[in-house]
């Protein structure tokens, strides 16, 4: 029958016990062999004896790894991931061996696609390195002729702005010998030669000019009743006399006028009440052509026309 393993304090109290009778026997005989004296044993029996006793503790503990004390913490995690390995692998489960070195595959695996797809992304940031370069000098480019342009644009504006001045000139040149009367009657089918009799007789009559005067064309604007007519003098000298003698019209519907272009007329129109302004302050003023003079001195439209400024001056200052 083997023997059954003590544990640590039994053992001790096993050592404890054969010690003490065993030099209680030895003092025992030594005092009855001298009797009288005092009984000393040596440092040598006694180690000798104790050696003797170790011996026999060691033979009555059994086997020494039946008897290992306490297991620490890091060897019951050793031990039970050795009984789960045991375990799995008889019941077929994969082992942690088999685990471990499908983790090391799997790693090479996701190590190789991050390789490659590290080399896309590279190749792909080279691209759009080289796109975004070729997008920059494009945009340049751009911008260039779209200076370009704008300079173009701005000196075709201004051509197209002198041009329109010229032709405005060359226009209100080609009406300077004309003349508009408003307020005459028209009689139902008339003539030009009838046109131009209703204005002779409008001179003699209404303006008391003794001689007659020369025009080269005489006919209506539009086809109401109370169209204007619009004559052109032979002789601008004809003309200012005609002008000269509108005064007598004043407090009448009749009235007599000078021919415009569009951009005149409505500059004129504009300045209308202005001219108002300045007389009923009791200021001499009149209209000429495109602007005002008022006190003798030149006024013209600002330029959103919400007011007059002094020509020759910003409408800043």
């Amino acid at each position: 029958m083997p023997a059954v393993p003590l544990n640590f304090r039994q053992i001790c109290g096993h050592f404890v016990t054969v010690f003490v009778t065993f030099m209680g026997k030895r003092v025992e005989r030594a005092k009855s062999k001298l009797p009288g004296r005092t009984v000393q044993l040596s440092s040598p029996v006694i180690g000798v004896m104790l050696g003797l006793l170790l011996a026999q503790l060691l033979q009555m503990s059994g086997d020494v790894e039946l008897n290992p004390g306490p297991p620490k913490s890091v060897e019951k995690t050793i031990q039970t991931r050795l009984t789960t390995e045991r375990k799995n692998s008889e019941t077929g489960e994969p082992s942690l061996g088999d685990v471990m070195a499908k983790l090391g595959s799997m790693e090479i695996s996701i190590d190789s696609k991050l390789d490659s797809l590290r080399s896309e992304v590279n190749d792909t940031c080279t691209t759009l390195k080289s796109d975004m370069n070729d997008l920059k000098e494009e945009v340049l480019n751009l911008k260039a002729r779209n200076e370009e342009l704008l300079q173009e644009n701005l000196d075709l504006r201004d051509r197209l702005h002198e041009m329109d001045s010229k032709i405005d000139d060359l226009e209100n040149r080609s009406r300077r010998n004309n003349l508009l009367f408003y307020g005459i009657s028209r009689p139902e089918n008339e003539t030009n030669e009838e046109c131009e009799k209703a204005v002779q007789d409008f001179l003699t009559d209404k303006l008391e000019l003794e001689e007659p005067v020369s025009f080269d064309r005489v006919h209506r604007l539009g086809g109401r009743a109370d169209s204007p007519i619009i004559a052109r003098c032979t002789f601008f000298k004809e003309k200012m006399t005609i002008l000269g003698a509108k005064k007598k019209l004043q407090g009448s519907k009749l009235s007599v006028g000078e021919d415009f272009s569009p951009r005149v007329r409505s500059i004129r129109k504009a300045l209308s009440p202005f001219l108002k302004e300045a007389k009923q302050a009791q200021k001499r003023a009149v209209m000429v052509f495109d602007h005002l003079l008022i006190d003798g001195r030149k006024y013209v439209l600002n330029d959103n026309r919400t007011g007059i400024r002094e020509a020759g001056r910003h409408a800043d200052q």
